[in-house]
């Protein structure tokens, strides 16, 4: 089975090169057994904001 660790790279390097806070939230596993996950993306200098959306959809995927 191959690496997912490139792809994560990929579009993380991005967001990384412009500077916005990004967070990557893992949460489910599909059919096959292969992660799940968002990536969220705040405004500038909007750290708390992306952190506290990212609590509340880990919290929402735990439930399920």
């Amino acid at each position: 089975m191959a690496s997912a660790r490139p792809a994560i790279h990929m579009f993380n390097r991005l967001w990384n090169l412009l500077g916005p806070p990004c967070i990557n939230v893992p949460g489910l596993i599909d059919s096959s057994g292969l992660p799940l996950g968002v990536q969220i993306v705040g405004r500038f200098a909007r750290d708390r904001t992306a952190l506290e959306a990212a609590w509340f959809l880990e919290r929402a995927l735990a439930a399920l």
